[in-house]
């Protein structure tokens, strides 16, 4: 006989899993394909890119003949003099306006104001694991004399929403959040990552998904060190009066904010030597340029914080929107540091002649690196001044000659 008992659909492996699985398992299943030898870029000889670079290329000690006191045979920027950093200074000044650094910031805060709820809640499921969140209320008050009230707000709610949830739910919501939020804020920091191209004048070359693993550590690296700022600023003091250490407290505020300072340069690092696609500087060529945008960015969001909470009054002119246009704003901020700090990097690299980059010495056009490969143009304030004027009469010539065109055509004025 034949058997007619409807049989149960066949349902595949990948098809029972949850949704949000599947595109992790495909770049899983992708991912030995796109390494055929190594992550990094291959390095290949850049030719002089246009701008605030010289145009002749020569060992460093007849560039340090050529042009003395300006650190052409600098080893590391320490050996950089007075008139060096003057010349530093000058072309990351131009380049700020000629990259248009606050353009790209704008475009990095886009995407990262999309990945932002996600990533939020990654981050105060991740930090609910292992902190209590409903006694965190009186430590935000104390970050909001640093961050902006909008930013303290907006983390400062979901941390309490999730303050009564069972830890078992917590942990569940952490996994699903962090997948979610690592997937989304992936197109923030590929944005970044292009950003910081731009600083140092490279064109992306590497593949897809080697650059999307790569933005996925980072990204990840991103969520821990949030995690590391809200351990520092708000765990910190709960921990050290549970366990009867309340009279260090004085002692903890400084160091706390030592210890953020040291950590956020850190990170700038990591992406100044890691993100862009070009040949890896060395550590002593990052550093100086991770150290002021740490620093920048503490101090510029202090002084955020105050000209927000005391002057600018955004309710009144936004709304109900006040705190997200405040928060915006903070994030566009907080971008423009990192990207300035790596065009400042940037054009400390670019002072001299030296191989910067790692591995063996080089020579020049050979380095895989636009910044190591060139030279960086001196600061000539009467130079400046002529080239200048030059400019203003080449393009007043090309209108009056455009003009004078115009009305030999028409003719002299009839009588």
């Amino acid at each position: 006989m034949t058997d007619t008992t409807p049989r149960r659909p066949v349902r595949s492996w990948l098809a029972s899993r949850p949704y949000h699985l599947a595109p992790w398992i495909l770049l899983l299943a992708v991912a030995p394909f796109a390494f055929p030898k190594r992550l990094e870029p291959q390095v290949e000889p850049h030719a002089p890119p246009p701008g605030l670079s010289e145009d002749r290329t020569m060992p460093p000690h007849e560039f340090d003949q050529a042009e003395p006191r300006r650190g052409r045979a600098a080893r590391h920027p320490q050996g950089i003099p007075l008139l060096g950093w003057r010349d530093i200074l000058w072309r990351t000044a131009r380049e700020i306006s000629v990259d248009k650094l606050p353009s790209v910031a704008g475009g990095v805060t886009f995407y990262t104001l999309l990945a932002l709820f996600p990533a939020i809640g990654a981050f105060v499921s991740l930090y609910g694991l292992f902190a209590d969140v409903a006694a965190v209320e009186k430590q935000l008050q104390e970050m909001a004399t640093v961050f902006p009230a909008s930013v303290v707000q907006i983390v400062g709610e979901q941390m309490l929403r999730l303050a009564g949830q069972e830890g078992g739910k917590l942990g569940l919501a952490f996994v699903v959040s962090l997948l979610l939020s690592i997937w989304s804020a992936n197109a923030s920091m590929k944005a970044l990552f292009d950003g910081l191209n731009v600083a140092y004048d490279e064109d992306e070359k590497r593949n897809f998904v080697g650059k999307t693993l790569l933005t996925y550590g980072f990204t990840l690296c991103a969520l821990l060190y949030a995690v590391f700022i809200a351990a520092v600023l708000i765990a910190a003091p709960i921990v050290l009066e549970r366990v009867g250490l309340g009279a260090i407290s004085a002692f903890w505020i400084p160091l706390r904010w030592l210890s953020v300072w040291l950590v956020t340069a850190l990170a700038f690092a990591m992406l100044y030597r890691f993100a862009p696609c070009r040949a890896r500087p060395r550590w002593r060529w990052v550093v100086l340029g991770a150290l002021f945008g740490a620093a920048a960015w503490l101090v510029g969001s202090l002084g955020f914080s105050i000209y927000v909470n005391r002057i600018a009054h955004y309710d009144a002119t936004y709304g109900p929107l006040g705190a997200v246009i405040a928060f915006m704003v903070w994030v566009w901020f907080s971008i423009m540091t990192v990207l300035v700090g790596a065009e400042l990097n940037a054009e400390i690299e670019h002072q001299t002649a030296h191989d910067s980059t790692t591995g063996p010495e080089k020579p020049m056009g050979a380095r895989g690196a636009a910044m190591a490969d060139t030279v960086g143009l001196a600061f000539h304030p009467w130079e400046m001044i002529k080239r200048e004027a030059g400019t203003v009469k080449r393009i007043g010539g090309r209108y009056w000659g455009h003009a004078a065109t115009r009305i030999g055509r028409k003719g002299p004025p009839k009588r």
